[in-house]
C-alpha cells in the first residue's frame, strides 16, 4: 500500500504476519470444559490452542482422571494460547503472557472444580504426563495447575518460570509429586479471579 504525503513524500506499508506454526484448538471433550472465565473481555481472544502435543496431554490427564474419579465433574481448562500464539493482552498492557501460553506448549486447568481429596491423584497424573506448576493462592488470582509437556525430569524450573514474578511452585520432581510442595500444590483459597 503506497501513501502521498504533502509535498511529494511518499511512504510504503509492509505488513507482517508472525505465528507460531501448527497449532490447533482444544477439541470439546467428554471429560474437560475449554472454559474463558474473560469471556466479557473483547480484548482477550479465543485462547484453547496448542501444540499436538499439548492437546493430547490435555485429554490424556482428562481421561486418566475420570478413570480414577468416574463420578467426578470435567476438568475446566483455562489459559492455552491464542489462535497464532503470541502475547493474550487481557488487560491492554501488552505484557509477556505466562511462560508456554505464547508458545502453545502450557494450560491451565483449574484447581477449583477439583474436589480437594481428589487433587493430589490428579496431580499424579499430571506428574507423570507433563511437567507442572501452581501458583501459590494470591489475593484476585484463580488458583489452577500449569501444566506443560516439556519436562525438565530435573525438578529445575523450565524455561520462562525462572524469571516468574509470581510464587510459582513446582509440583513434580521427574514424574513423581515433589513432596516439600504437595501442600502448596493442591491448596486453593481464591476461588475467583
Amino acid at each position: 500500500m503506497l501513501f502521498e504525503y504533502p509535498l511529494g513524500c511518499r511512504s510504503a506499508t509492509n505488513y507482517i504476519y508472525v505465528e507460531v506454526p501448527g497449532l490447533t484448538e482444544l477439541p470439546g471433550g467428554n471429560y474437560y470444559y475449554a472454559f474463558n472465565p474473560w469471556e466479557s473481555n473483547a480484548y482477550h481472544g479465543d485462547n484453547h490452542y496448542g501444540t499436538q502435543k499439548l492437546i493430547d496431554l490435555v485429554k490424556n490427564v482428562a481421561d486418566t482422571y475420570v478413570a480414577a474419579f468416574p463420578a467426578a465433574d470435567k476438568l475446566y481448562v483455562y489459559d492455552a494460547s491464542l489462535l497464532r500464539g503470541g502475547v493474550i493482552d487481557v488487560n491492554r498492557d501488552w505484557k509477556k503472557p505466562f511462560p508456554g501460553h505464547d508458545t502453545g506448549i502450557d494450560a491451565d486447568i483449574s484447581k477449583k472444580m477439583v474436589p480437594l481429596e481428589n487433587r493430589k491423584k490428579l496431580l499424579e497424573i499430571m506428574c507423570a504426563n507433563a511437567d507442572t506448576y501452581s501458583e501459590q493462592d494470591v489475593l484476585g488470582e484463580a488458583s489452577y495447575f500449569h501444566i506443560r509437556v516439556l519436562a525438565t525430569k530435573t525438578g529445575a524450573l523450565t524455561d520462562g518460570f525462572a524469571e516468574d514474578i509470581r510464587p510459582i511452585v513446582k509440583c513434580c520432581t521427574g514424574n513423581e509429586i515433589n513432596p516439600g510442595a504437595l501442600e502448596a500444590c493442591i491448596s486453593t483459597q481464591t476461588l475467583t479471579r
